[in-house]
């Protein structure tokens, strides 16, 4: 789901430029700019680990298997289904009862889970008619369960996010919500059995609103059926309300699906065409597709198609008429995030891709993701240089993988598939695009880490880990569930190592294909592929509302003239007077603001032209209950000059912290004159950069050269510039 990124992509770029060219020109102009000659880039090269990728499931274990028949009316924006629906009981107890859900009733009325809820900032605001699902029939073995359903309104002691212990419901009480209903079984399904439903059911879809309806002749039909909750291993639903925030997690299973709408409509749906004909003025097209958990299908009068074969993958692109430069440029991001997406997460398993680019008056069906189907958006001549379009393509095609392929709980945990998706474009972008990933403008050019960075400076300090709906609100969801999570893995990437967690990214996405893990199994890949304290770093930040600045407090640097005043000593009192040394007493204060711990780079910087770096921990902070940890790194104290020590010239040999702040001796035969904290940008979780630097002539957040503070400044206008 793209829609939050997009909408700060497109935030960021504009005040960014703004700010650092001084007006609009620029941007008016980027129209008239030619597109540059941009190819898809190698595969990247990601090491296995020791013994190699874990083995890659070919096929998931299919719990639910749908065949549904459903036929548009255009007229009325109606849809009449019928089918059937097949469960195994996958889980360990005998089933009493079964739940679905029925997404379209979110549209129902203004008193549902997601009218009421307020997030802001986020699609799906504006109302725009109502939408509704009809169960017309639920029948098992000749009787109809219909009419024995119990709607669940999560009143009282039934949470929103049931799998999250002593929560209580945003909205509390929903009785007119109709998104989650109980369906009583006449007798228990025991374990590893099947049953096998005939449906019947009728849609009235909305004015396209939140991915799903209509506008015009145009229809995206995104929760459009009857849908089982997804059923865990102990034997508990996983049932909950659509929120507007997050609505996926289900089990893997088959489609069989056979569309019927009127001949002078082009069909785009999950999974590839088995048959297609046209009688009777209506055009009747049969989909079908296993190892996935979700459907979803379009249908339009005035589609203009194109295919090609992209990396095996027949892509199957479907826009507005006049469309065709959007499209040469999603063809384009769709070759190379296949190429990189392949190499880093494992292969595309689907033969099939469909693209679509909805109308500019339906544009809040665009940014989403469905399996084997994605919806882009934008305009029909992008602006050169803003990469609007291939951004939005390489994140919908992205989570073919991280949603799709693993089935991770967007509910309960929609880092684990927005955010480490919204990393995964950092990465494909940027081997795309180069330092102008997010921008090119000439010499112009902007990293889509700015996207990030925003994510990490949202104003609610909240836990990135933690269900969609306890977010207070869109703008919070966006900014730490895409930005922050994206800003939190780039920066494990570049402190530990980008070898190591590519190696942990590819084992995550492999080792979980068509598996439903969470946050606990990620946190072990880590432990293993990266290390202990990787880790633990990952756990601070994902996990508590962490709030992250390291800065450059002062420096001093003196000349050591040897001991001087008066010294008693058994031959009397003695007076020392100042020598003239040729060496340098210098310390460097380094702070710390927040609980997470690591590795920061410093550069010392001396009068003489030189310049050393080494890197510090600060371990637990003082206020910890736990006793600090030894100091990591008290060697940092011994400090290479870079230039020639006089050999009785000794380091100091202390450089204490209290893991709030650190102190490092430089001392040496020439003086210390500024010192620069995270020289090259690893912590993009650094919620304040312009502290980071500090000099003897200019003090706290001065830069020892006037270049120095220019590019200081260029960096905080920017945030970041290329990766």
């Amino acid at each position: 789901m793209a829609d939050a990124r997009a909408s700060r992509r497109r935030e960021s770029i504009e005040a960014l430029l703004l700010a650092a060219i001084g007006g609009i020109g620029l941007i008016m102009g980027a129209r008239a700019l030619r597109p540059a000659q941009v190819v898809p880039a190698r595969p990247p090269s990601v090491e296995p680990p020791l013994g190699g990728w874990p083995r890659i499931a070919e096929h998931a274990d299919g719990v639910v298997r749908y065949t549904l028949q459903a036929k548009l009316d255009p007229a009325s924006h109606e849809i009449d289904g019928h089918g059937t629906i097949t469960l195994k009981n996958s889980s360990s107890i005998a089933l009493n009862d079964l739940r679905l859900h029925l997404y379209l009733n979110a549209f129902k009325n203004d008193r549902t889970v997601f009218r009421r809820a307020r997030v802001g900032g986020f699609r799906g605001d504006r109302s725009r008619g109502a939408g509704y699902i009809d169960i017309r029939r639920l029948s098992l073995a000749g009787e109809d369960l219909w009419p024995k359903r119990e709607w669940i309104d999560h009143r009282g002691d039934t949470p929103q996010d049931p799998h999250t212990p002593n929560t209580a419901p945003i909205v509390e009480g929903a009785p007119d919500d109709q998104t989650d209903v109980r369906i009583p079984l006449p007798k228990p399904l025991p374990a590893g059995e099947s049953i096998t439903l005939e449906v019947d059911f009728h849609d009235r879809l909305p004015e396209v609103t939140e991915r799903t309806g209509y506008e015009g002749s145009f229809h995206f039909a995104g929760q459009w059926f009857p849908k089982l909750a997804r059923l865990e291993k102990d034997g508990r639903w996983a049932s909950f309300p659509f929120h507007h925030l997050a609505e996926f997690y289900a089990d893997y299973g088959s489609f069989d699906v056979t569309l019927d709408v009127p001949e002078t409509f082009t069909i785009g749906a999950s999974g590839p065409v088995v048959s297609s004909k046209v009688e009777a003025g209506r055009r009747i097209e049969r989909h079908v597709i296993d190892d996935v958990h979700d459907f979803a299908w379009t249908a339009w009068d005035r589609f203009v198609a194109r295919e090609q074969r992209i990396e095996g993958v027949l892509v199957r692109f479907l826009a507005p008429p006049g469309y065709g430069a959007a499209i040469d440029r999603e063809a384009l991001a769709v070759e190379h995030a296949l190429r990189d997406k392949n190499a880093r997460f494992g292969a595309y398993p689907y033969p099939v891709l469909t693209v679509v680019h909805p109308p500019d008056d339906a544009d809040e069906a665009g940014g989403m993701e469905y399996p084997t189907l994605i919806t882009t958006g934008g305009p029909w001549w992008p602006n050169h240089g803003l990469h609007e379009i291939e951004g939005v393509t390489i994140h919908e095609l992205g989570h073919q993988w991280f949603y799709g392929l693993v089935g991770t709980h967007e509910v309960e945990w929609p880092a684990g598939d927005e955010g480490f998706n919204s990393y995964a474009d950092e990465l494909a972008l940027g081997t795309l695009f180069g330092r102008g990933s997010g921008v090119t403008l000439g010499p112009l050019q902007l990293s889509t880490e700015m996207l990030a960075v925003r994510g990490v400076d949202a104003s609610f300090d909240e836990p990135i880990f933690q269900p969609a709906h306890r977010f207070a609100s869109g703008r919070s969801y966006g900014g730490r569930v895409y930005g922050a999570t994206a800003a939190v893995l780039l920066t494990l990437r570049r402190t530990f190592g980008a070898a190591k967690l590519d190696t942990a990214m590819g084992v995550w996405t492999r080792k979980f294909r068509f598996q439903h893990p969470g946050p606990e199994d990620f946190f072990a890949v880590l432990g293993e592929h990266v290390g202990a304290d990787c880790e633990a770093a990952a756990r601070t930040a994902f996990s508590t509302p962490f709030s992250y600045d390291v800065y450059a407090e002062s420096l001093s640097s003196e000349k050591d003239r040897g001991p001087v005043g008066y010294f008693d000593g058994k031959d009397g009192r003695v007076k020392k007077e100042p020598e003239d040394a040729a060496r340098w007493k210098s310390s460097a204060w380094i702070g710390r603001r927040g609980a997470l711990d690591l590795p920061v780079d410093v550069e010392l910087r001396f009068a003489d032209g030189s310049r050393t770096r080494r890197t510090i921990r600060f371990g637990a902070p003082a206020y910890a209950v736990a006793p600090a940890p030894p100091m990591i790194g008290a060697d940092v104290a011994a400090i290479a000059l870079g230039v020639p020590v006089a050999a009785d010239t000794q380091p100091s040999q202390q450089s204490p912290s209290n893991g709030t702040w650190y102190r490092l001796d430089a001392d040496g035969p020439t003086q210390l004159v500024a010192v620069i904290v995270d020289p090259d940008h690893k912590l993009l979780v650094d919620r304040d950069r312009l502290d980071n630097f500090a000099s003897l002539s200019n003090g706290r957040g001065g830069a020892p050269i006037a270049r120095e503070r220019s590019l200081a400044w260029i960096g905080v206008l920017t945030r970041l510039v290329g990766p």
